[in-house]
């Protein structure tokens, strides 16, 4: 796949100044931790973000077992001067406005291409040290500690350690010991210099942030409030050469308090504090509904609000790096200031000015609030809305350091407002401890849980066509609840529930998506579970595997959509040497054009959502699919406005294809083509239809009309002889259906295998795919029929393979009742055979033979095949 985007936006980075630095060209952090020994789930991760990143279930959850979340994302915003140039770094729903790891003093990366090395975050609890003092046995994390890269840590004496070298771990032998906030601290380090900020065209501040998450067990109870509370410390490191001026630190959060669409939002103002609450006497998810809060420990200097869905330029989130700093000083998007009264935009001037939003008492009705909005007892704005909550400006000068520390708090009272009263009592608690340098130390000790060991299903099972999997463990004496992990390795287990019985039944779904991507086809999930409880702190079971398939598009060994060439412009090979990419045509003997360009690189196909798409083609699996542009082209309909017009292409149903192979065209069926534009009955290359966004790799292309298909209700010879004619003498040929029920009885509504698909082309000269081209669209095959070896006459065929994942070779072994003749063969997930094992008779008994060892990283299918019965089994190759 070719890019071009990055290097352009590189490049202007590059040029915009002498005070900038060059971004690297990092991949976005994928680590993630998790605070999970008190009354509160919070989940971090090292872009930025808080809550929100890789998973895609809820990453803020208080109470622990009740599931709910009071706030859906949240993250760091930076913004400062440079040399006279306003910067910026603030995530925003997840997306990197940092990378994992340190800067070099001199503000450079330590790998200008690469941060994978520092893509962690390290979770340490005072039970993982009490484990190790008690058996010499140090977790993962403990033992990585990561002293070199600015970790806190004390030694045997009890003294700051300092860092010798940017690889030093501690000294567990020696007495060296992590810096445990709390009853368990995450821990990482990031920085605003990996990559260019294209989403927000500024130059990187250059600085490395480290940050300090921790969380309080409320078995001891010391300071009310604290089991529902999580804190976080962030040490903004200046490596820049050039003193940033103005630098504010402060942070935003989409607010969902349950339900989202009936909250207000309100700044306690004498305790640097944000608030959410409810606007009803009762939440749709809380029942009595609580309220949640962003605490500024150090002090607050603005805070302002974002409705949900409103522009950047006035009043939405920010999209440059002016409307961050903007936001930051508790002004507008487009740099006015808050007025009093109202909803605070653009207010008379006689309204006076406040840094502050909605600053009044929610409790008393008293000044402006959600509850008081024009001073006469009107309530305000509410809603689905985004606080954002600073700290004091200040200038940071080269090699300085500045410290911000944030309480995330929680209460739950007897209504809505003396929720808000609890809360206040949470925050005045809190600061006491803070402001007396006992907050830090507070926390009970942890009672350590059992390890859950899993039941259900069997370690490696194989892939079923089911529609759930049911996992079950043991239960763990003192548990109040288990969590359960799962990913596509067992390094990136990124999903996660909250059960508190020792059972769960998942959706394939679920078990095959994540919050950056979905797959389809045969995937290996691995999963895990530990026990919590407050104040109780287990490890994770090793994680295991299970096979799942999932119906949908053939994906390549990039994950890209197998949407392929088979031929080029006039009939060409795709593949040809003279092809200016060649990804697909090894795999699968097409050439890849999904976000791609195509051979000759004049085109890509792209799709609305992929994930989405890739569902609709699932449903007619294990049938691929073609686009053929011909000289008749088809009569296609839109059937939005009811139109039919001619388009330059056809969609047919090939039926299951080997990829690479020739398609038989006996049993090929002829779709009916949709199209949809921005005007009635238009089509072209350049209609660049607002639904579906041009890919970021491709920022200087515009994209068709959206394309589709529908099966016919009996031929697509029925529709064209229906509305050829009609087409034909219609105004610019396309004809409007008056009668809505005769365009749908010749169309098949429930089956549409293509929807909303377009053509990317360049700007300077849009053009569709030229004659003779086609596009076929592989699916994944359901896998081979596995389960319980089959009973015939000569006895059973009993197939095992071990070590399941293999690495470098494993054993297959077979137990035959009786002599017989057996053929054993490696497929790969393509079908493609690939090893046979064995093929001819065999004595009755165990039988033993070698996998190769020299097989590619993948899944394969070991099938064993025996007359008329047939046993599969799938093992997983890693290196």
């Amino acid at each position: 796949m070719r890019r071009f985007a990055t290097l352009a936006a590189l490049l202007l980075f590059v040029a915009s100044g002498a005070h900038a630095q060059t971004p690297g060209l990092c991949e976005m952090g994928t680590a993630e931790g998790d605070l999970d020994v008190s009354n509160v789930f919070a989940r971090v991760f090292n872009t930025g973000s808080l809550f929100l990143g890789n998973s895609t279930a809820s990453g803020y959850v208080v109470p622990r077992t009740s599931g709910n979340s009071p706030v859906y994302a949240a993250g760091l915003w930076l913004s400062g001067e440079v040399g006279g140039e306003v910067r910026a770094a603030g995530a925003v729903f997840g997306g990197p406005a940092f990378w994992p790891g340190p800067l070099n003093e001199d503000g450079t990366l330590p790998d200008a291409d690469d941060c994978s090395a520092f893509d962690r975050i390290y979770v340490v609890s005072t039970a993982d040290v009490d484990r190790y003092e008690a058996s010499g046995e140090a977790s993962a994390d403990l033992a990585a500690w990561p002293v070199g890269l600015g970790a806190p840590a004390v030694d045997a004496s009890g003294q700051p350690l300092a860092a010798t070298s940017r690889e030093q771990v501690l000294d567990l032998g020696a007495g060296e010991r992590p810096v445990i906030y709390g009853s368990q601290t995450a821990w990482w380090v990031m920085n605003d210099v990996g990559a260019p900020h294209t989403a927000r065209e500024t130059p990187p501040l250059g600085v490395e942030v480290r940050v300090s998450a921790f969380a309080i067990s409320g078995a001891g109870g010391e300071v009310a409030g604290t089991p529902e509370a999580t804190f976080y410390r962030y040490e903004v490191l200046n490596r820049g050469p050039s003193t940033i001026e103005g630098l504010r630190a402060g942070f935003y959060a989409d607010t969902d308090l349950g339900d989202a669409s009936d909250d207000f939002l309100h700044t306690d103002t004498t305790r640097s504090m944000t608030v959410v609450y409810n606007r009803a006497e009762t939440d749709a998810v809380y029942g009595t509904p609580p309220a949640f809060g962003f605490d500024l420990l150090g002090g607050a200097a603005t805070s302002t609000y974002i409705p949900n869905g409103h522009p950047a330029m006035t009043t939405g989130y920010p999209a440059t790096a002016n409307q961050y700093s903007y936001r930051l000083q508790g002004l507008w998007g487009d740099g006015s200031p808050q007025r009093e009264y109202e909803h605070g935009y653009q207010q008379p001037s006689t309204y006076p000015l406040t840094p502050f939003f909605y600053p009044g008492d929610p409790v008393t009705g008293q000044f402006w609030s959600p509850e008081n909005a024009d001073g006469m007892g009107t309530n305000g704005f509410g809603g689905n809305l985004t606080f954002v909550l600073a700290a004091p400006p200040l200038d940071l000068a080269s090699g300085e350091r500045h410290t911000v520390d944030l309480a995330a708090l929680f209460a739950q009272g007897a209504d809505r407002l003396d929720s808000v009263t609890e809360l206040r009592a949470v925050s005045d608690a809190v600061q006491d401890a803070y402001d007396a340098g006992t907050l830090w130390g507070l926390g009970a000790d942890l009672t350590a849980l059992a390890t859950p060991t899993p039941l259900a299903p069997e370690a490696g099972a194989p892939a079923t066509q089911a529609d759930s999997v049911a996992f079950s463990w043991t239960p763990v004496d003192g548990a109040s609840g288990y969590y359960v992990r799962w990913g596509f390795s067992p390094s990136t287990l990124f999903n996660s529930r909250t059960v508190t019985e020792p059972s769960l039944t998942l959706r394939i779904f679920d078990l095959t998506r994540d919050a950056r991507t979905a797959r389809f086809g045969t995937q290996e999930v691995f999963w895990q579970v530990r026990a919590f409880a407050n104040g109780g702190s287990g490890s994770a079971s090793e994680p295991q595997s299970v096979f799942v398939y999932r119906a949908g598009p053939l994906t390549l060994a990039s994950g890209a959509f197998a949407f392929v060439e088979s031929a080029g412009p006039g009939g060409s090979d795709p593949c040809a040497g003279s092809a200016e990419s060649r990804d697909g045509c090894e795999e699968v003997g097409g050439n890849l054009v999904y976000r791609s360009l195509n051979s000759t690189g004049a085109y890509y196909l792209n799709t609305y959502s992929g994930s989405y798409a890739a569902t609709a083609l699932g449903r007619f699996t294990p049938n691929d699919f073609e686009i053929r542009f011909t000289d008749e082209g088809s009569l296609a309909t839109s059937v939005y406005d009811l139109t039919v017009r001619g388009v330059p292409f056809e969609v047919w149903d090939i039926g299951a294809v080997t990829p690479g192979a020739e398609n038989d065209p006996a049993d090929d069926v002829r779709l009916v083509p949709t199209f949809n534009s921005r005007a009635p009955c238009t089509f072209g290359p350049g209609e660049g239809f607002q639904g579906v966004p041009t890919p970021a790799d491709f920022p200087n292309y515009v994209q068709s009309s959206t394309i589709g298909a529908y099966y016919p209700a009996t031929t697509y010879g029925e529709f064209e002889a229906e509305y050829r004619p009609r087409v034909e003498s219609a105004p610019e040929a396309c004809f409007t259906e008056p009668d809505r029920a005769r365009l749908f009885s010749l169309i098949d509504t429930r089956r549409d295998p293509l929807d909303e698909y377009v053509f990317g082309s360049p700007e300077a000269a849009p053009a569709l795919p030229e004659v003779g081209t086609i596009i076929r669209l592989y699916t994944a095959d359901p896998p081979p029929v596995a389960g319980e070896p089959t009973p015939g006459a000569s006895g059973e065929i009993a197939l095992t393979v071990a070590p399941n994942p293999a690495r470098g070779g494993a054993t297959v072994r077979l137990a035959l009742t009786a002599p017989e003749a057996v053929r054993v063969r490696v497929l790969d997930m393509l079908g493609r055979e690939v090893a046979v094992l064995a093929d001819g008779p065999q004595a009755s008994g165990d039988v033993a033979l070698k996998l190769p060892g020299d097989l590619a990283p993948g899944v394969y299918a070991v099938e064993a095949t025996a007359g008329e019965r047939r046993t599969t089994r799938l093992v997983t190759v890693v290196r």
